[in-house]
C-alpha cells in the first residue's frame, strides 16, 4: 500500500465541482510545474494528493452522494429528478465508488473511513447482507442517515431500532404485508419513499415508523402502490412535497387529507381513481393550497377533472413550467369537460401573473392529432406559448377520435373568457388534416382574439381555408373599398401569417394536368384575395410565411409581396 497518491496511475473516476476545481487548477507539483487536476506524465504526485483532508472529503461527498443519486434518478411526466424506488442498485454505486476511492492509496482509505458523512447511505433487508448494514452503521458513526430497506423474505428489523432516531431519508419496498419486529420515534425524518406491492394492496402499519412519532422535521412523501391506509398516517401538516401515483384511493378521502395540508408546495397525482357512482363528486370540499408552486395531476380516469375543479392554488403555478394536466383515454363529453377546465382556470389568472409569464407576448397553442393522422384516438393538447423554449406537457388528453378539430375550436370560442381573448397575441393550431374542412364560421368576427398578432396554421386545409373565405364575405367591392370602421375582418391586428403543409393548387403549376386557367376556388386565390383585401381595408400584413407548401412556387411568392409590407417568406420547397 503506498502513502502517496499518483493521478497518472489511480483507475477511478474523480469528479470535482466547477468552484473546487476552478481553486486547484495551477496547484504546483514537487517539481515546480503546474498541473492540472488529472496530473501529468510523470512520476510525480498529483497536486490533489496536497489538499487538506476536509477538502477530499468534500469531493467524494460530492461524487457519492449526489452523483450517485442524481444517476438513479428518472424524469418522468410528474417532473425532473422522481424517485427511483428501486434502491439495491444505487447503494451499490455508492458502496463501489466508496470502495474503488479507498482502494486508491492509504491516504484516501483512511480519510473516507474517518468520515461518517460518506456512509450515511444504509442499506437493509433483501439485497443487502446483515454483515455490510452492521459495518456501514459502525462506520456512520452518529451522523444523520438514509435508510434503504426492502421487505420480502426478512421480517426482523429489530438491530435498526437504536438508529432509527437518526433517518433522515427512509426509502421502503414492501413485498408482503407482515408486520415487521422493529419501530421507533423517527424524529429527524424528512422524506420517506414507499412503494407497495401493487395496485389493490391492503392496508398495512409501514415498517420501522412509529404512527405515534411527531415527525417534526418530515416535508417530503413519495409513494406508490400503496393503499390510501397505509400512507394517509403520513400526510403530515408538516408536508411540503407530495407525490403518488396510488393506483385507485377514494378521491374524497384523498381531498379531505389536502385540506390539512396548508404547507404543500408541490403536488404530483397519478392514477388517484374517481367519486363512487353514489354522488362522491357533489361530497367534495374546495381544497385552498395557498404555498403551491408545482402542480402535475394525470390519470385515465374522469375522477382527476374533480380532484382539478375542486383545488385553489396561486396563479403562478397554472402560468409556470410547473405545471402538467394529462388525461387519458377520455370520452368526447370528458374531453370538453377537460379543456372547459383549463380555459376557466386560465381565465382566472390575474393580469400581473399573465404578463409575468408571457413576456415575449400571450399565446395559445392546440393541437389535435398525435403521431401520425391514422392514429385511432385523438390527441389533443393545449399549451401556453411561454418565453421559454424548452419542451414541456402543458395539458393533454387521448380521446376517441370522434371529433374534430372544428369542434374544439367551437369550444375554445365559447368558452374562453373576453379577457383570456383579448390576452392572446399568439395562437398556433394543429390537427394532422383531421376532418377541419367543415367549420367555415370558425373564423368570423365572432371568433374574437381581435388582439392577435400571429397566426400559425399546421396541416389544417380547412382552417385557413375558411379564414381566407371569412375575409372574401367582409370584403367591400374593389376597386373602391368601403373605409375600416365599416368592415369588420377577422384579426384586425393580425401582423404575422405562419402556413405549414397548405395545399395551394392541385395539380402544380408545372404538371402538364395543370390547366392554365386558374381555379378561384384553389387556396393560393384565396390567399391572394385575403392579403389584398387586408392591404386594401389598411391592415396588411406584415410577414406571410409558407413551409412545405404544395403547388406552391416562385411566381406565387413574388405575387404576395406586393400585398405584404415586410416580407414573404418561402422555405424553397417544391413539392
Amino acid at each position: 500500500m503506498v502513502s502517496r497518491c499518483y493521478a497518472s496511475h489511480a483507475v477511478v473516476s474523480l469528479i470535482v465541482p466547477l468552484g473546487m476545481k476552478e481553486g486547484l487548477e495551477g496547484i504546483p507539483n514537487d517539481d515546480g510545474r503546474n498541473n492540472n487536476i488529472a496530473g501529468h506524465n510523470s512520476d510525480k504526485t498529483s497536486a490533489i494528493d496536497s489538499l487538506p483532508e476536509e477538502l477530499l472529503i468534500q469531493i467524494f461527498q460530492h461524487n457519492v452522494i449526489v452523483g450517485a443519486v442524481i444517476r438513479n434518478e428518472r424524469d418522468s411526466w410528474l417532473g425532473p429528478g422522481e424517485p427511483e424506488f428501486s434502491s439495491v442498485k444505487r447503494i451499490r454505486d455508492v458502496w463501489r465508488t466508496l470502495r474503488n476511492y479507498m482502494l486508491t492509496c492509504r491516504r484516501w482509505r483512511d480519510a473516507a473511513l474517518q468520515a461518517p458523512i460518506l456512509w450515511r447511505e444504509v442499506p437493509f433487508g433483501d439485497g443487502a447482507s446483515r454483515k455490510a448494514t452492521e459495518v456501514i452503521l459502525k462506520r456512520s458513526g452518529q451522523a444523520p442517515i438514509r435508510l434503504n430497506a426492502t421487505f420480502k423474505r426478512v421480517f426482523d428489523a429489530e438491530m435498526l431500532v437504536a438508529h432509527l432516531p437518526r433517518v433522515t431519508h427512509l426509502r421502503l419496498r414492501l413485498y408482503h404485508t407482515r408486520t415487521v419486529k422493529g419501530a421507533a420515534d423517527m424524529s429527524a425524518l424528512q422524506t420517506v419513499t414507499v412503494r407497495g406491492s401493487g395496485v389493490g394492496a391492503p392496508d398495512l402499519s409501514l415498517p420501522l415508523i412509529l404512527q405515534s412519532s411527531p415527525l417534526p422535521n418530515f416535508t417530503s412523501l413519495h409513494g406508490a402502490d400503496v393503499s390510501f391506509g397505509s400512507i394517509s398516517p403520513l400526510l403530515r401538516p408538516t408536508l411540503k412535497n407530495l407525490s403518488l401515483n396510488p393506483g385507485k384511493w377514494p378521491i374524497v378521502d384523498f381531498i379531505n387529507a389536502l385540506g390539512g395540508l396548508p404547507l404543500l408546495e408541490r403536488l404530483a397525482v397519478q392514477f388517484i381513481g374517481s367519486p363512487n357512482p353514489n354522488n362522491d363528486a357533489d361530497r367534495l370540499p374546495d381544497v385552498a393550497l395557498p404555498h403551491l408552486r408545482t402542480l402535475h395531476l394525470g390519470d385515465s380516469d374522469p375522477g382527476i377533472l374533480d380532484l382539478f375543479s375542486h383545488l385553489s392554488f396561486p396563479d403562478q403555478v397554472v402560468t409556470s413550467y410547473q405545471f402538467t394536466f394529462v388525461l387519458w383515454f377520455s370520452q368526447f363529453e370528458e374531453t370538453i369537460r377537460f379543456l372547459s377546465l383549463i380555459l376557466q382556470r386560465i381565465s382566472e389568472v390575474t393580469d400581473d401573473a399573465f404578463t409575468m409569464a408571457m413576456e415575449s407576448g400571450g399565446g395559445l397553442k392546440i393541437n389535435l392529432g398525435g403521431q401520425s393522422a391514422s392514429m385511432a384516438e385523438a390527441i389533443l393538447s393545449v399549451d401556453l406559448l411561454h418565453s421559454r423554449k424548452a419542451h414541456r406537457i402543458f395539458t393533454s388528453c387521448c380521446a376517441d377520435d370522434n371529433f374534430v378539430i372544428g369542434q374544439i375550436l367551437q369550444e375554445i370560442c365559447a368558452k374562453t373568457s373576453w379577457r383570456l381573448k383579448s390576452r392572446v397575441h399568439q395562437l398556433e393550431i394543429s390537427s394532422l388534416k383531421r376532418g377541419d374542412h367543415s367549420h367555415s364560421e370558425l373564423f368570423t368576427t365572432s371568433f374574437g382574439f381581435h388582439n392577435l398578432h400571429q397566426l400559425s396554421l399546421e396541416d389544417a386545409p380547412g382552417i385557413w381555408t375558411h379564414l381566407a373565405q371569412a375575409h372574401r364575405v367582409a370584403r367591400a367591392p374593389f376597386p373602391d373599398p368601403t373605409p375600416v370602421s365599416s368592415v369588420e375582418l377577422p384579426f384586425p391586428k393580425l401582423q404575422r401569417l405562419l402556413l405549414f403543409g397548405a395545399v395551394f393548387r392541385r395539380p402544380p403549376p408545372d404538371d402538364p394536368e395543370y390547366d392554365v386557367e386558374p381555379n378561384e376556388e384553389d387556396f393560393i386565390w384565396l390567399l391572394r384575395d385575403m392579403v389584398k383585401i387586408r392591404q386594401a381595408h389598411g391592415i396588411p400584413l406584415a410577414f406571410l410565411s409558407i413551409y412545405r407548401g404544395v403547388g406552391f412556387g416562385v411566381e406565387d411568392a413574388d405575387m404576395l409581396r406586393q400585398y405584404v409590407t415586410e416580407r414573404v417568406k418561402w422555405d424553397g420547397r417544391m413539392l
